[in-house]
This record gives structure tokens, C-alpha cells and sequence, in this order.
């Protein structure tokens, strides 16, 4: 009974940090190998367990401050009980209490600090925070191509498009027209695709693109035949087959005129480029 006792005792003291570490794993661009999780696990559990301390004391010893100036202010104060001893005496009492609900506190805890965690992660803050003392040209810890592409997901153009407002299609601040950009990846065969990329994987999976809307101008007979749109969703460009990659702004884009010819005409007052 003892061992089992044991054994409970340690995967709760575990699991809270396990928890935060898993979390990080599944939802960042970090590749662990089994010692690197394991240091991180480690990390995380006396994180968690100092913050979890800190906090109940910290909680026992307010309540029991307040116990102890409304029994003074009342008058209950026990005879032959200083203050201090007072405080001390409610402050045991009240960590008794929220021992009870320990295990959920921590768990609270591990969420919200894996969720913390990933999100500094993702978006450059350790990175940014230490590069103030380091002389690098990197402004990242991403690879170039995860980075440009986080970017344009998350529309955040101006990081990574250096040219001069004027010479923007759509210049900061301009009013009917979209600042998206397109994909046009060129395979090693020399097919052409053009679309909107909808969908890249960072980690454990074979990196590539899902484009969707998309269009391709294949190879046939040496010569790339016009560009047409796919007859489906989309498609899947494996990162192996590809030979370069342009970003293009949709209102250049030829395939955007394609898909969406009023929105090229307006943004341009001209159509798209074929």
C-alpha cells in the first residue's frame, strides 16, 4: 500500500510538468530528442512546483493577515495569543485547506504556462529578448523559409518586405486593394504553381505546401504551356520538388486575376498580368 501510495504521490508531483512540456512539444516548431524533452520536463517541474508553493503561501499568509486584523478590529483576539502567532496559527491552517486542491491548482498552472511558453516561443520573444546583446544579422530563430511564411499567414508583411512603400503594389495605408501575397513555386521539373498557400507543416511531417486557390503551368514538350486553374481544391507541393519560390502580390498575380477578376481589375484599375 505504501508503494502504491508512492507512486500516486510522484505522478502528481510529475505530471504537471509533463503536462507543460507535451504542450510545447505538440504546438511549437521545436524538434526535441529524448534528452531535450526530458530536460525541459524537468525544468517545467520545479517551475511549477516553486510557483505552486510561492502561490499557496503567499495566498495562506494573506488570508491570514486579514483573519487577524478582523479579530482584532472586532475585538476576538485570543487571550494570550500575540499577533504574530495569531497570523502563524491561521496561515498553517489555511495552507492545510488549499493542499486539498494542490493538484488542480498546478494543472491550472502547467496550461497556462505551456499555452505562455509556446506563444513567446512562436513568436520570436526569447529570441528578440537575447539578441539585444548579440551582434547577428539572424532576426529569428526560425529558418528563413518558416519565418517568411509564419509572416505571411499572419499578414504581417512590413517584417519581411523590404522594398520601398512607393514601389509596393499596395502601399501601406491604401484604400481598395489587399496587401496578400501569392506563392509561385517552380518544381524541379519546371512546373508552375501559383496560389494562395493555405496550409505548411513545420515539424515530423514531410514539409511542403498546400496551395488552394491554385493554378499550374506545366512542362509539355519542353515548353511551359499557360497558366490554368487545377480542377479541384488544391494541391500539395512536396519542399523536395521544389526548385524556387516567388512571392507575389495577388495584384500581379495571374492567378488571382483568375480566380478573382474584379478584385484584380479594382485593386490595379488594370487587369492581373498573364
Amino acid at each position: 500500500m505504501d508503494k502504491i501510495e508512492e507512486f500516486v504521490a510522484g505522478v502528481k508531483f510529475l505530471a504537471p510538468g509533463i503536462a507543460v512540456a507535451i504542450i510545447f512539444y505538440m504546438y511549437s516548431d521545436v524538434k526535441f530528442d529524448q534528452f531535450g524533452f526530458l530536460l525541459f520536463c524537468a525544468v517545467a517541474i520545479i517551475l511549477i512546483s516553486f510557483v505552486t508553493d510561492t502561490f499557496l503561501s503567499v495566498a495562506a499568509a494573506f488570508y491570514s493577515f486579514v483573519m487577524c486584523v478582523y479579530a482584532q478590529a472586532m475585538g476576538q483576539l485570543p487571550h494570550g495569543k500575540s499577533k504574530r502567532q495569531l497570523i502563524r496559527f491561521n496561515m498553517a491552517k489555511a495552507l492545510a485547506q488549499l493542499n486539498s486542491a494542490r493538484l488542480a491548482s498546478q494543472f491550472t498552472l502547467a496550461v497556462t504556462i505551456g499555452v505562455a511558453f509556446v506563444g513567446a516561443y512562436q513568436n520570436d520573444l526569447f529570441y528578440r529578448l537575447f539578441g539585444r546583446f548579440i551582434d547577428s544579422p539572424k532576426i529569428s530563430h526560425q529558418d528563413t523559409l518558416h519565418f517568411v511564411l509564419k509572416k505571411i499567414v499572419k499578414k504581417e508583411y512590413n517584417d519581411f518586405d523590404g522594398r520601398p512603400n512607393q514601389s509596393r503594389s499596395c502601399p501601406t495605408g491604401a484604400s481598395g486593394c489587399s496587401r496578400d501575397v501569392y506563392l509561385s513555386i517552380k518544381t524541379k521539373d519546371g512546373d508552375l504553381y501559383e496560389g494562395a498557400m493555405l496550409y505548411f507543416p513545420m515539424k515530423l511531417e514531410v514539409q511542403g505546401f498546400y496551395l488552394s486557390p491554385v493554378c499550374v503551368a506545366r512542362i509539355q514538350d519542353k515548353q511551359r504551356a499557360a497558366l490554368e486553374k487545377i480542377p479541384g481544391p488544391g494541391v500539395y507541393v512536396s519542399i523536395g520538388d521544389v526548385a524556387a519560390i516567388e512571392y507575389v502580390d495577388v495584384q500581379v498575380s495571374a492567378c488571382f486575376g483568375k480566380y478573382h477578376p474584379t478584385l484584380a481589375r479594382k485593386s490595379e484599375g488594370q487587369p492581373a498580368k498573364e
